[in-house]
């Protein structure tokens, strides 16, 4: 089976990659699947379907897996398939070339957005007010010139 699995269209998520991460973390801490599936919250035979590569997951499974992991979905996400790069060709009028480098652009801001949201989340209350008041101080010296 190829790395990643077919609905409609290509699969954006390489589920062999999310497979083979999982069975790495259940191998690394001992767990039988009712043990990952305890813990992620991602249910036993939705789990087996995954590792077996004989099915995706829905996005609230797949978002609950890569929480259990520790990874975003962007690290399991394949380069932009020739459907989406298809789309963007006739719903832009842009060339081959041009329509891939815009959804790889598109796809590295997602992700750059996921981390950023992950640092913050990881800040305490005190580091956040710390940034808004250096932003509000930088946006009123900006505002007397």
């Amino acid at each position: 089976m190829s790395p990643t699995l077919t609905n409609k269209k290509t699969s954006l998520i390489n589920y062999a990659a999310l497979a083979a991460d999982l069975r790495a973390r259940q191998e690394r801490d001992g767990l039988e699947m009712k043990d990952v599936a305890a813990q992620s919250g991602v249910d036993k035979s939705k789990l087996s379907t995954l590792v077996n590569l004989k099915g995706g997951l829905s996005m609230d499974n797949l978002l609950m897996i890569c929480d259990w992991l520790g990874k975003t979905i962007y690290e399991y996400r394949v380069e932009a398939p020739e459907w989406m790069v298809d789309r963007l060709v006739s719903g832009t009028g842009l060339g081959r070339e041009a329509a891939r480098e815009l959804a790889e652009r598109r796809a590295r801001a997602a992700a750059s957005q996921v981390a950023i949201s992950q640092a913050v989340d990881r800040m305490t209350d005190e580091e956040k007010a710390a940034i808004v008041r250096g932003a509000e101080e930088a946006l009123a010296g900006d505002a007397r010139r």
